[in-house]
């Protein structure tokens, strides 16, 4: 009897002990199953990479940049041509007052002739004084300083400068803004035809053809008064 009882004491501690093993082997198997499940996770951030076509140049940015001058001259109507020489011409004029300081602005343009802002102011006079005779060239009328030399230009220059001789370097440069604003507002309400208006046989295109290498003129004289100190 106490031979079975002893068997079955034996039995029972196996069976209680089995169950340990189970529960060891439990234990591990999430362990692996997390590691597995982590790896679509890094490989789901991979395509936060992907977006690099955006380096490529389009082809808008190509055309822009293109310089185009002679095909838009060939195409452009006289209007379109003076409008355009405006421009470029008074782009060289800011270029020579850019970064200048107000104290430069006393140095001579030349020898015994003006300063830096008297030519400023001269040139914002000249722009005032086309739109003065805007209306007067429109209908065939020549400019009244047509025709006239450079001692007699010289004299009309200083006599319309003369109101202005004291602005100061802010107020001529503000000067020479606005008025050639007013006349570029004036040109752009001018229709395009008919197209001999806006060529130098016409008075109104005479008049305003002068301006572009009047304005690069000036615009070289202050910048080798600069170039001089």
């Amino acid at each position: 009897m106490a031979a079975r009882r002893a068997k079955k004491t034996a039995k029972k501690k196996v069976a209680k002990r089995a169950p340990t093993k189970t529960v060891a082997v439990k234990t591990v198997a999430p362990k692996k199953r997390a590691k597995v499940a982590a790896k679509p996770a890094a490989k789901s951030a991979a395509p936060l990479k992907l977006p690099r076509l955006s380096r490529r140049p389009s082809a808008r940015k190509v055309v822009a940049f293109s310089p185009a001058f002679a095909t838009q001259r060939d195409r452009a109507s006289h209007k379109d041509l003076l409008l355009f020489e405006l421009q470029r011409a008074r782009v060289a004029v800011n270029a020579s007052l850019q970064g200048m300081p107000g104290g430069a602005a006393e140095r001579e343009v030349r020898p015994g002739g003006w300063t830096i802002r008297l030519a400023v102011l001269h040139l914002a006079i000249r722009d005032r004084a086309r739109l003065a005779e805007f209306d007067a060239t429109l209908t065939g009328t020549p400019a009244s300083w047509l025709g006239l030399d450079d001692v007699a230009m010289s004299a009309l220059n200083e006599m319309q400068l003369q109101p202005f001789r004291e602005f100061s370097w802010d107020m001529a440069v503000r000067l020479l803004h606005i008025n050639r604003a007013q006349l570029l507002d004036r040109l752009v309400a001018v229709p395009h035809a008919p197209d001999e208006l806006w060529t130098e046989q016409h008075a109104f295109g005479a008049m305003l053809w002068r301006l572009p290498s009047h304005d690069r003129h000036h615009a070289e004289q202050i910048k080798n008064a600069r170039i001089r100190g």
